[in-house]
């Protein structure tokens, strides 16, 4: 039987936005709240494999600080992608410790979209490095992975914020999404169509999901930022960081009543 665990914490994609994923986990961590488990999509995947590795919030911060993007993405001859994060594979192989899933520190869950059957894929075995960069392939933008004889693109396609493989593996389950939503007017590159396309797919399901949660923490102020825009993450780990405070005094007040 697996294990129960006291907190699970599921992290959304978004890019960029994901530095505010380590901010929130700051702030848990200041309120001694310590999960036992990490579940995440895309940029939620990549922050919950250095947490589950037994990186601090800060430590994992520091990591992406002095990175530029043209270190993380490259160009590559269009075929299945216009380019490639073999430097974002790069770096994780050079800070990462565990090389497979079932080494890290804390169980670990990755989602990814399995683009020959057309669904979701939860991995929490197997080799980490593939399946972090799988979880984060977005589509057109970024080649597809290959595990298995399958194609794999972004988790966020099918599972934006995965909360359903933490259901049986914790008592509470604290969500957090970092894709704004809301009126939008500005649409100015491909990138920002394809970010708000994602979060609109991923939207509808949110009343469900919120319902699975103990806590949802949504930092506000993060539609500044694009989801390739590396220049402002300690802003973008503040964002975070209040917005969970925040919550976790409104979670603490409504509980008293």
């Amino acid at each position: 039987m697996a294990a129960m665990f006291d907190y699970g914490l599921a992290l959304s994609g978004g890019g960029a936005r994901g530095f505010a994923h380590l901010g929130v986990a700051q702030a848990l961590d200041e309120a001694g709240i310590q999960p036992g488990i990490y579940a995440g999509t895309s940029a939620g995947a990549i922050a919950a494999a250095f947490l589950a590795d037994g990186f601090t919030p800060e430590e994992a911060l520091e990591v992406f600080l002095q990175q530029k993007l043209f270190r993380i993405i490259g160009l590559s001859i269009p075929k299945l992608g216009l380019g490639n994060i073999q430097g974002m594979e790069r770096l994780l192989k050079k800070h990462l410790k565990a090389r497979r899933i079932e080494d890290l520190n804390l169980p670990l869950v990755l989602a990814a979209t399995d683009l020959n059957a057309g669904q979701v894929r939860y991995f929490d075995r197997g080799e980490l490095m593939p399946r972090i960069i799988a979880s984060a392939s977005i589509p057109i933008l970024f080649q597809p992975v290959r595990i298995d004889d399958r194609l794999y693109i972004d988790g966020g396609i099918t599972d934006m914020l995965p909360v359903a493989p933490l259901e049986d593996r914790c008592r509470k389950i604290i969500g957090v999404d970092v894709n704004p939503g809301g009126y939008r007017e500005d649409f100015h590159s491909l990138v920002s169509i394809a970010e708000r396309v994602f979060y609109l797919s991923f939207s509808t399901l949110m009343a469900e999901k919120r319902e699975k949660l103990h806590l949802l923490v949504s930092p506000g102020g993060l539609e500044a930022y694009s989801w390739l825009d590396l220049s402002h993450s300690r802003e973008i780990y503040r964002l975070g960081y209040e917005a969970a405070k925040a919550a976790l005094q409104k979670a603490s007040r409504n509980e008293g009543n």
